[in-house]
């Protein structure tokens, strides 16, 4: 029974695919959502999509860095990723 869940569990249980993220940058996630949490709390929605939407790309670029950052390539040359 159980089938390809049994199977999806064992393969992620064996898997060792360690993404090392220093402790400053998770400090600096951490403060961007909190000070997210403060704007939407003040009623802020603007501030706190942005934080929100810069922790996730962050967060994103981190883990899987192989994928593009799906913005344009106007965008890209405009503003590259650093």
């Amino acid at each position: 029974m159980g089938g390809v869940q049994d199977l999806f569990d064992q393969i992620t249980i064996n898997r060792h695919d360690p993404v090392p993220i220093t402790r400053a940058i998770l400090l600096d996630h951490v403060a961007d959502l909190d000070e997210a949490g403060a704007a939407l709390e003040a009623h802020d929605a603007a501030r706190a999509a942005a934080l929100l939407a810069g922790v996730v790309g962050a967060l994103h670029d981190e883990l899987f860095p192989h994928l593009p950052d799906a913005r344009s390539t106007d965008e890209q040359d405009l503003a590259p990723l650093e």
